[in-house]
């Protein structure tokens, strides 16, 4: 996948806080999955990101 986007240059500080559209139905669906496996929404989506990217890393 070809990037559109300049990355920010290493070494800098991130937040960890980001923010998102997603359609109406989405946060439903994540909410109802999270409930099934007994994580927050927050750890799901987490996790969902970090194994679409090949990796995991700590919160």
């Amino acid at each position: 996948m070809k990037n559109s986007f300049n990355a920010p240059e290493s070494g800098g500080s991130y937040s960890g806080k980001f923010i998102q559209r997603v359609p109406k139905s989405l946060p439903a669906r994540l909410a109802m999955r999270a409930r099934q496996e007994g994580v927050s929404m927050n750890t799901l989506v987490n996790t969902i990101l970090a194994d679409s990217l090949g990796r995991r890393e700590p919160a």
